[in-house]
């Protein structure tokens, strides 16, 4: 879910081998009984603008700051995370950068808590917030103890997703090419 920041894809010059990474303007959208269909656009000032004419004026403001607040973190620490080797969420804060940023230092109030009530906090329209509730457990994470403080930031990932250009198998058939003349096009 993270592909066009992993290593391989600087590492092999995957865009020269013909890999093309999309972001779509809708990053996610959900539909429910009872209102409106609950949309996250790639620009948060448009998904925050879309929360307040279809939900309330709060909801997009409270939006608008969770994701703020999380922004610059992972801009700031995506690439250092992506060649850490894999170990427990818990176990990833002390040993990057993440426990000196900002937003690090105020999460880490969630640092034992779940999920759930770490969402609770956002205070959101229940729809937004189940919606935010699914872009987190599609990372394959539940509503565990101890990963509270990964919701914002999970959530913030999800709502910056690409798309390979042309399917997945590109990806997978320029890692494969060994001349770097484009991986299957």
């Amino acid at each position: 879910m993270m592909g066009e920041y992993m290593p391989p894809y600087r590492d092999f010059n995957l865009g020269e081998r013909g890999v093309k990474y999309i972001y779509p303007d809708v990053q996610a959208a959900y539909i429910g009984k009872n209102h409106k269909p609950v949309m996250f656009y790639l620009d948060p000032k448009k998904t925050a603008q879309y929360l307040s004419a279809h939900f309330n004026k709060e909801d997009g403001k409270r939006y608008e700051q969770m994701y703020s607040g999380v922004q610059g973190t992972f801009r700031e620490n995506r690439h250092a995370l992506t060649y850490m080797p894999a170990m427990p969420a818990m176990e990833q804060v002390p040993s990057s950068r993440l426990s000196t940023a900002s937003w690090a230092r105020d999460s880490m109030k969630y640092r034992n808590d779940t999920a759930g009530n770490t969402g609770r906090t956002l205070r959101l329209f229940r729809p937004i917030k189940a919606a935010l509730y699914n872009l987190f457990a599609m990372w394959g994470h539940s509503n565990y103890d101890g990963l509270g403080f990964l919701f914002p930031l999970i959530v913030y990932r999800m709502l910056n997703a690409a798309l390979v250009s042309g399917g997945s198998h590109r990806l997978s058939s320029a890692l494969a090419c060994k001349s770097g003349t484009g991986g299957g096009r």
